[in-house]
């Protein structure tokens, strides 16, 4: 799954305003996700929207765990920083 197929993630909103919010919310946070530099891109889509544990992400991005660890810390860091500036 990429940053584009955000939207096929099934969402269990119980009216069409909270489904358009969520889709908004989540349109809004893939943008950040995008400024962020590759590999922590990768790292956060591959844990957050791909469920993939840190040995798993390990193998697929030839990182040790910790490395992972680091890259998702920085991305988090870096996204919530960014949100935070922005609102």
């Amino acid at each position: 799954m990429g940053l584009d197929e955000v939207d096929t993630i099934e969402d269990q909103s119980s009216t069409p305003e909270e489904a358009f919010l969520r889709k908004k919310e989540k349109e809004e946070l893939m943008a950040y996700v995008k400024l962020l530099p590759a590999a922590q891109q990768q790292a956060i889509v591959l844990r957050y929207l791909q469920n993939c544990t840190y040995r798993e992400i390990s193998e697929i991005m030839d990182k040790t765990e910790g490395s992972v660890k680091q890259l998702l810390h920085r991305g988090l860091t870096s996204l919530r920083e960014r949100m935070m500036n922005h609102d």
